[in-house]
């Protein structure tokens, strides 16, 4: 049976990126609390608040709402809603049908890219996160497994190196020549790794597809420095979109678009 903790850590760390949107998109501009997640009696941050505060929040005891704050100290804060809703809108309006996300940890991004790619899409994610002892029937890989909607697959390459060729040469396998339409790198901070991840992803990304980097703000927290210095680098030679909410510390959403369109994907990707 599925740990109920783990399962409502994942939907928490997704409902917070989307809390107060209606089934349809939020109008442009409505204002929304940052980071802020409803609770009967108003709203409360996810990102600062403490145990009985989140205990608040509908279907969350103490040892979820201890688990929420774990993995804060350990992983750093969550998504900010106005950046995240930015990017979940330009997924959902390319329908991606190949979504590659590097850095799955509990995996709320996932879960919105299920809901925002084609009925018919593969998604696939790597992480260095083992899977657990019982393998496919994890709580970890049967909750995220089972984001899928419609005819969607769920691949994960749980306990494996983004950086590894072998990771490369399966994701290769899997792909089986069809292109990757959004890839989404929020794994390895330092510079070094993502630009790793980019050399080595980008390439299976078809003309017209997208890509998207976290925590690219240039006011950057300590564990985030990496990824704000890749930025800085990549932005000089390539043309990109960007969000950064303010000027707290880490955050920021970049996005680089293949030129090209969608119709050039080549069909040899290995």
């Amino acid at each position: 049976m599925i740990r109920r903790s783990a399962l409502v850590i994942v939907l928490l760390i997704a409902a917070v990126s989307v809390v107060s949107w209606p089934a349809e998109a939020a109008p442009p501009g409505r204002p929304e609390p940052a980071d802020a997640a409803e609770t009967t009696g108003g709203t409360i941050n996810i990102n600062t608040a403490d145990v009985k505060e989140l205990m608040r929040l509908e279907g969350v005891g103490r040892r979820v709402a201890e688990k929420i704050v774990e993995y804060r100290e350990h992983h750093g804060l969550f998504q900010k809603p106005e950046e995240i809703r930015w990017l979940f809108e330009l997924v959902r309006a390319a329908r991606p049908r190949v979504v590659l996300e590097i850095g799955l940890d509990c995996g709320g991004t996932f879960f919105l890219w299920s809901r925002a790619a084609a009925p018919d899409a593969h998604l696939l994610a790597i992480d260095t996160k083992p899977v657990g002892r019982f393998g496919i029937w994890s709580p970890l890989s049967l909750v995220r497994r089972g984001f899928a909607v419609g005819s969607q697959r769920v691949t994960l390459l749980m306990d494996n190196d983004s950086h590894s060729e072998t990771t490369r040469q399966r994701i290769a396998a899997l792909l089986d020549g069809r292109a990757v339409d959004f890839l989404f790198v929020h794994g390895d901070h330092s510079c070094e790794g993502v630009w790793q991840d980019f050399k080595t992803y980008s390439p299976f990304v078809a003309p017209g597809g997208f890509m998207a980097f976290h925590d690219i703000s240039q006011n950057p927290a300590e564990r985030t420095k990496g990824v704000a210095q890749f930025w800085r680098e990549f932005t000089v030679e390539h043309e990109t979109e960007e969000r950064v909410v303010n000027d707290e510390p880490g955050f920021g959403i970049g996005v680089y678009r293949v030129p090209g369109s969608r119709s050039q994907a080549s069909s040899s990707l290995v």
